[in-house]
């Protein structure tokens, strides 16, 4: 791959070139689907593009990422204009194209570990009126 400058567009492109390489998509099949010259993919892929927003939710479409994500890192989207929660990241599509056999098994424990995650967090962060703080458990 070659060397793109850092800047918002080469951040793109980086990110881009990974996505795809894990899908392992030819730019060539995006341009494709969607009518889009081929020209436009690499030009984004080369950080000298972004795509605007109507492309950057068709991107998304062929990524199987959430669109908030195409729309923040191709810069249509301010990334203060929303809190991410960890909850919401969409792991399951690049477990599912990662891992096809185990993803079932991945995505369950995931979402055990993110479900008791965030349930201590907001227990500690907000005890009932009058209760002490929760106690961190004793290691075993």
């Amino acid at each position: 791959m070659k060397s793109v400058p850092d800047t918002r567009y080469g951040e793109f492109a980086v990110w881009l070139n990974q996505a795809l390489g894990d899908r392992r998509l030819p730019p060539t099949s995006i341009a494709k689907r969607w009518g889009w010259s081929p020209a436009t993919v690499f030009g984004w892929l080369g950080g000298r593009t972004l795509p605007n927003p109507e492309k950057a939710v068709k991107l998304a479409e062929t990524l199987k990422v959430p669109v908030i994500e195409v729309l923040v890192r191709s810069g249509s989207v301010p990334a203060e204009s929303f809190e991410l929660d960890p909850t919401q990241i969409d792991y399951r599509a690049a477990i599912r194209a990662q891992h096809p056999d185990d993803a079932d098994v991945l995505i369950e424990m995931i979402n055990a570990f993110l479900e008791a995650r965030v349930g201590r967090r907001v227990k500690r962060r907000s005890p009932a009126a009058g209760e002490p703080p929760e106690e961190a458990p004793e290691a075993s």
